[in-house]
């Protein structure tokens, strides 16, 4: 049977107005794609509402941790910290995700500095408060952590602003996630065994500006399963030019059902297996791993180091806010992003300001679109929201603890908050009665009850004096 088509019909539709093309495909069954499309986007935007819904229900906590001023603890100790945290991560069904809005919680760890006095804090739903303390006690028993008020409250969120000036951004990875940005190991001498400490450069920065600017910097990390590990493995078997094996469809799994009775009934006679011979590489196999140069081979170790560790979904938010009279991207952004890069290495990983989230546009309708933008930023910053901006990427605990961890005692920062002294342990069995104000005395007592300061956070008061002046 001869099957001819007639362009006719085509040829009659080139010459219509294109609203009676797309009725008369809509009258002949497009009104299904329509009416699919719909549905879908009344479903996605039921999700968000109870998504939004959840969130919102839930209580926070914000936390200020403060270590001794002798800290000698490296960022490894942190990396248990951060273990500690991913056990929070839970399969959420399809019940609780599709009808309830169920999301994964997770933590907004900050570093900031208000004038130039800076504070580390961690943000956690309030009935994860104890899990927080306990890993931070478990590596820093001396630290002292309390509850305050947010410092974002005070800021505008409506931009242009008559007051402030404002600059943010999303930092993102520069290449996939599967490979690793510079971590602390690399920031040890190999010939003295001097640990350099990569984050004093970037709180002596922030030490540094002045009354009326604030640096907020965000990580927020959420929880996360190993699905990711597969992209590690298929860029590892890339660079050793191992071929992947193709997926078995539903015959090939019946098939193989039988083959593996034989093998276990195998195993059970035999017990060295059809498999106990050892398994060697061809010269074939290794030729591959042989022309690798070092630098490749330096990356391939670095990309099999990163998914051997637990990691988590991130977003890494920066906000530089400040009045408009001492307002200064050189201060606040380009040394702020010379010291995050640091942490870049080219032949890897690293980070740059988001296209999407940065507050700089080119060409047209400048004013409008940076205000928009000013705006979308702050709003997520505040809601530590980890949806809005870009896209997630996965850092390990290796990486995390590199980007966020308490400051050693080398470094001398004047203004970073650190305990006077360090706890004593009460005799057991001694009656204590606590008193808010003993407990929490180096906390002024306005900020401990939310209401609004222009000081910063934890503020000693002679340090206050010094900023009055």
């Amino acid at each position: 049977m001869d099957i001819y088509l007639n362009p006719s019909f085509l040829q009659e539709f080139t010459f219509q107005n294109s609203l009676v093309v797309i009725a008369w495909l809509f009258l002949r069954g497009g009104w299904i794609i329509f009416v699919i499309v719909f549905l879908w986007g009344i479903w996605h935007v039921r999700l968000i509402f109870l998504q939004r819904k959840y969130f919102l229900n839930r209580h926070w906590t914000l936390l200020a941790i403060d270590v001794p001023k002798d800290n000698e603890q490296t960022p490894k100790v942190v990396e248990q910290l951060f273990s500690n945290l991913s056990g929070i991560h839970s399969n959420i069904n399809f019940v609780e995700k599709y009808f309830q809005g169920k999301t994964q919680d997770y933590f907004s760890l900050e570093i900031v500095s208000l004038g130039g006095y800076i504070q580390f804090l961690i943000r956690t739903v309030a009935s994860y408060r104890d899990l927080v303390e306990a890993a931070v006690y478990a590596q820093y028993p001396e630290a002292e952590i309390v509850e305050i008020g947010d410092y974002t409250e005070d800021a505008p969120i409506d931009f242009p602003n008559e007051e402030y000036e404002l600059w943010g951004t999303e930092l993102v990875l520069f290449n996939k996630d599967a490979y690793p940005i510079r971590t602390y190991p690399e920031f040890e001498e190999k010939l003295t065994q001097e640990f350099k400490d990569p984050i004093s450069a970037l709180l002596e920065i922030m030490s540094k500006i002045q009354k009326g600017e604030q640096i907020w910097l965000q990580l927020i990390i959420v929880p996360t399963g190993s699905d990711w590990k597969k992209k590690s493995d298929e860029i590892v078997n890339k660079m050793m030019g191992v071929k992947e094996k193709p997926k078995n469809g539903i015959v090939d799994k019946i098939l193989d059902v039988p083959l593996k009775i034989l093998e276990m009934a195998g195993e059970a006679v035999w017990p060295t297996g059809f498999g106990g011979k050892e398994v060697k590489l061809s010269k074939e196999e290794m030729m591959p791993l042989m022309r690798l140069s070092p630098g490749e081979k330096n990356v391939l170790e670095a990309v099999q180091r990163k998914a051997s560790k637990i990691g988590f979904k991130v977003k890494f938010r920066m906000i530089y806010l400040g009045k408009h009279e001492v307002f200064s991207k050189a201060r606040g952004v380009s040394a702020v992003i010379g010291a995050i890069s640091q942490f870049n290495t080219l032949d890897m990983n690293g980070f740059k300001p988001g296209s999407h989230t940065k507050t700089k546009i080119d060409y047209f309708f400048v004013k409008r679109r940076v205000a928009a933008r000013q705006r979308r930023i702050i709003g997520a910053y505040k809601e530590r929201n980890p949806i809005r901006g870009e896209s997630s990427y996965i850092l390990n605990i290796e990486e995390l603890a590199t980007l966020f961890h308490f400051p050693m005692m080398e470094i001398k920062v004047p203004l970073v908050k650190k305990t006077e002294a360090k706890r004593g342990r009460a005799p057991v069995g001694l009656p204590v009665e606590e008193l808010a104000e003993e407990k929490r005395g180096y906390i002024r007592p306005e900020v401990m009850r939310g209401k609004k300061t222009e000081l910063p956070i934890g503020l000693p008061a002679e340090e206050e004096e010094w900023l009055e002046e």
